[in-house]
């Protein structure tokens, strides 16, 4: 694994927003899961997937749960879906990335070789198999 800097290049420099959107929107996310109150029962679900299957998704109980890690609860998270806090902490390391870009104008890049990748989608699959099953068989709260 190679991690390396790379200068942003951004040919749009006038359109500011545009340049912090990452920024903006992954605050946002992570402002709105300290803000509001978790809760486990949902009065509906924003789930697509299971709207129209009927059935819950690997990432059924993501929302909820990050409002529980959101507020420190990490157990109540994982129990909501045990995807969370992997998911949080890479939305926390995408939200230091844009910090990143904004202070340094430089981006962090890691470079894998072709096993290192293979070996993250495959335990990615594995991950979200096992929160499928979870949600499927074993979870009270979707």
């Amino acid at each position: 694994m190679k991690i390396e800097y790379i200068i942003s290049h951004n040919p749009l420099k006038h359109r500011e927003l545009k340049k912090y959107a990452g920024f903006f929107i992954l605050s946002g996310v992570l402002l709105l899961s300290i803000l509001i109150p978790p809760f486990h029962e949902g009065r509906f679900t924003v789930c697509l997937f299971k709207n129209i299957f009927g059935i819950p998704s690997p990432g059924c109980g993501m929302t909820r749960a990050f409002l529980y890690l959101g507020h420190g609860d990490v157990y109540e998270a994982i129990s909501l879906n045990p995807n969370s806090l992997l998911v949080f902490l890479i939305v926390i390391i995408l939200w230091l990335n844009e910090i990143i870009k904004m202070i340094r104008e430089k981006e962090v890049k890691i470079q894998l070789t072709k096993r290192e990748k293979f070996l993250i989608y495959f335990v990615s699959v594995g991950l979200m198999m096992a929160g499928w099953f979870y949600n499927l068989f074993i979870n009270p709260y979707v």
